[in-house]
C-alpha cells in the first residue's frame, strides 16, 4: 500500500527504513536463485546465488524515492524460511544492470525447464505488466517468480548472498546505489 500513493513529506520523514517489510513467501524448487532485468530472460549461470530448496520469505525495506513524495523499494531480500533473524553476513556475488525498473528473482532450474523457448517472451511480457508492485507469480508448471520495482529504476544493482552459521540462506539486493 505504501507504494502505491504519494506520502506527505512527514510521512516519508517518519519512514523507518531499517524494517523489513514482509512480502510473502517464495517457494525455491530448486538450487540457484537468479536475479535479472524484468526483459531479460533469466538463463545466465553467471547471476544465481545458490541456495536451498523450499519456502524462503520475501522482505522489502522502504525508502523515500529521489522524487519527491514517492515510497520505493530499498532493499529486497529473499531468504530461507525461518533463517531471517539468523543472517550474520553478506557476500557481494554479482551485480546486476537493470534497463527496464524492475528485476524477477526467480529459481532460475526449473523456470528454464518450465517454459519452452516459443513460451519465454509471453511470460517475459506478462511479467512487466506487474512491475510496479512487488508480486510472486506463478508462470508455467507452478515455478514460482518475484517480480519487484528496482528502486528508483535504471542502474547496476549489488546482489549478495547472505550467510548464516557459514551456509548461504538467501539473497538480498540493493538499490541505493
Amino acid at each position: 500500500k505504501l507504494l502505491s500513493h504519494r506520502q506527505s513529506p512527514g510521512a516519508l520523514a517518519a519512514l523507518d527504513q531499517e524494517r523489513w517489510w514482509p512480502c510473502g513467501k517464495m517457494d525455491v524448487q530448486g538450487e540457484e536463485l537468479s536475479v535479472a532485468d524484468i526483459a531479460q530472460a533469466p538463463g545466465d549461470p553467471t547471476q544465481i546465488v545458490r541456495v536451498t530448496a523450499g519456502p524462503h520469505e520475501v522482505a522489502v525495506q522502504l525508502g523515500a524515492s529521489m522524487i519527491e513524495g514517492w515510497v520505493v523499494v530499498r532493499r529486497l531480500r529473499v531468504v530461507a524460511e525461518g533463517k531471517g533473524d539468523s543472517v550474520e553476513g553478506r557476500l557481494l556475488a554479482f551485480e546486476v544492470p537493470v534497463d527496464s525498473a524492475a528485476v524477477v528473482v526467480c529459481d532460475r532450474q526449473p523456470l528454464m525447464r518450465a517454459l519452452r523457448p516459443g513460451d519465454r517472451e509471453a511470460a517475459l511480457a506478462d511479467l512487466e505488466t506487474r512491475a510496479p508492485r512487488p508480486s510472486v507469480v506463478a508462470l508455467a508448471r507452478r515455478v514460482e517468480v518475484l517480480v519487484i520495482p528496482s528502486g528508483d529504476g535504471d542502474g547496476s544493482y549489488p546482489v549478495y548472498a547472505l550467510q548464516a552459521a557459514g551456509r548461504t540462506v538467501g539473497i538480498e539486493v540493493d538499490f541505493t546505489t
